[in-house]
This record gives structure tokens, sequence and C-alpha cells, in this order.
């Protein structure tokens, strides 16, 4: 059985949340294109993704920095909206096959995922924002 292509994007961000972040983060919203051609084949090329932070993080993150400020939460922007945002992505979304098949996989080792103590996700949000960034960050 194939996998619906209108899952992915959505299998991914349960995938962000549950998987990769352990429910710190959820990576959602996700716009772009679909690149299919001699050159590239079955390729995303997402854009201006937004990113909700979790009370789980936020609560890490404040102890990280000793920190209590309220607006901790927009560390990815204004777009964070925190715990909210993640509760209405899943009030909305029904795991799909794909969600299931990504169930506990891990693309990246533990030591890369999405953490309050590791850079990895500052590194990738700021690289793909740069000046320097292909022209469909941009």
């Amino acid at each position: 059985e194939e996998v619906d292509q209108s899952d992915i994007l959505q299998a991914f961000s349960c995938w962000t949340y549950k998987v990769a972040s352990r429910h710190r983060y959820l990576v959602c919203d996700l716009q772009g294109t679909y690149v299919d051609n001699l050159l590239v084949r079955g390729e995303y090329r997402l854009t201006d993704p937004v990113i909700h932070t979790s009370d789980i993080a936020q609560e890490q993150i404040r102890r990280k920095f000793q920190s209590n400020n309220a607006d901790i939460r927009e560390r990815f922007g204004r777009t964070d909206r925190g715990q909210q945002g993640i509760d209405d992505f899943f009030s909305t979304h029904k795991c799909s096959r794909l969600c299931r098949m990504l169930g506990g996989r891990r693309l990246r080792s533990p030591d890369e995922s999405f953490s309050a103590h590791s850079d990895a996700a500052d590194h990738t949000i700021s690289r793909s924002t740069s000046s320097n960034a292909p022209s469909y960050f941009t």
C-alpha cells in the first residue's frame, strides 16, 4: 500500500513533536514546493516553518537560563504559540499510516535531535534563514 502524498507533511509535523524532539517542539504550518524532475527526485523544499515550544521545553529553558520570563515561548519568533499551538495542531491532526510507520524512528542519532540542551535546532533555524541560504529559503 502506497503512502498518500497529502499525509507526508502532516506526518513530518507529528514526527517532529513525538519522536525528534521528544514532546518539546512541533514544526508545523509547512509551506513550499515539491520538486520531482530529472535533477531532483521527490524532494520537498519547505519555507516559513512555525515552531511551537511545549510547556516542558519552556520550563527546561527557564531552568537553564534561570529566567522567569513569561515570553520565553517566543524562542522561535512571534509565531511560537507554545503549548496552545501544539494542542491546536493535534486537535485537528489524525495520525495516518505514515505517522504510525514513523512511530519511533529517528532519522538522526538522539544527540542530534531537537532539545532545549542542544544547539542543533538553533543551528538549523539560523542556517536556513541566513543571507547565503538557497533562494527557496528566502
